[in-house]
């Protein structure tokens, strides 16, 4: 199990406000996290999912989105390996077809490019960066896969990061206007 000493959160320059706002969503299965552009949504998001659940949890599988594989090359994929190599933690990457493995926990770097791909694939934990990115039937498809048994008795979380969006996107009128299907954390 991996601790983190007050060095090591001062040398990560680590938002211990969003990390602890995060740490308090683990009972919600969707989770929210939508703020200006450059607040740190990402930087935070990416040390706290690397620290709190690919390094300390067995045995799962993760999925981490973004629309398009060239937008998931620069971004998402980029930011867990220099946050892995940062740490000096030792995985095993399958470049091919962006999978790393760390233990018995395999990270699948994902795009929408082929929705198909990913059709029958069970996730325990997803990531769906610029949300807005995506349409309703890219979310539900996704939010189905989040399905993988959890041998801990954890909850399988999604989580969606996004900027600001309009009063008539998809996203606020699905989840802000009136009674939503689903229960988040915002």
């Amino acid at each position: 199990q991996i601790q983190m000493s007050n060095s090591l959160t001062s040398e990560l320059n680590i938002n211990e406000g969003v990390y602890d706002w995060l740490s308090s969503a683990n009972f919600k299965r969707l989770v929210f996290m939508y703020g200006g552009s450059s607040a740190g949504k990402s930087f935070t998001f990416k040390q706290w999912i690397v620290l709190e659940k690919i390094l300390k949890e067995k045995n799962k599988v993760f999925g981490f989105f973004r629309k398009t594989n060239p937008a998931l090359k620069v971004s998402v994929y980029k930011f867990i390996k220099e946050f892995l190599d940062q740490i000096n933690i030792k995985y095993h990457e399958n470049k091919t077809d962006q999978v790393i493995t760390y233990g018995d926990n395999k990270i699948f770097f994902c795009s929408l490019d082929d929705p198909e791909k990913y059709k029958s694939t069970e996730f325990n934990y997803i990531w769906l960066e610029e949300f807005t990115e995506y349409t309703i039937e890219d979310f539900r498809r996704l939010y189905i896969s989040l399905r993988r048994q959890s041998f801990d008795g954890r909850l399988n979380q999604m989580f969606c990061l996004w900027n600001p969006i309009s009063k008539t996107h998809w996203i606020y009128t699905t989840f802000f206007m009136g009674k939503s299907a689903y229960k988040y954390h915002v």
